[in-house]
């Protein structure tokens, strides 16, 4: 468990930042974050804690594949959530944001997180 003793520079917490900033701009593709906070676990060590939009995940390859999405066919299928994905990414870069793991989450409407 990694102790901190400077909160601000731990990556977790430069995330959670990120992410708690983004929120204001309520961006359609992009998951929201609410809130962080520290708890004291055991021997007083502190565990970060971020609350975050509830977002049930899909299976975006296999909706793709069978084409399962608004009645579209797979090849439109994949374009309407591509374009979702680069909406998002855009969206970070113009802000300075360079995510290294983009983790997708799926509703019929892309997430990034």
């Amino acid at each position: 468990m990694y102790e901190f003793q400077d909160e601000s520079s731990h990556p977790t917490i430069r995330e959670a930042k990120i992410l708690l900033n983004l929120a204001k701009y309520n961006h359609p593709n992009i998951i929201m974050a609410y809130d962080d906070y520290f708890i004291f676990g055991k021997m007083n060590s502190k565990i970060h804690c971020l609350i975050l939009e509830l977002f049930e995940e899909g299976n975006l390859k296999v909706k793709i594949d069978t084409g399962i999405v608004l009645g579209l066919h797979s090849e439109e299928s994949a374009f309407f959530f591509f374009e979702q994905i680069l909406k998002a990414v855009d969206f970070l870069h113009s802000r300075g944001i360079f995510h290294l793991d983009i983790k997708v989450k799926f509703n019929f409407n892309i997430k990034l997180f």
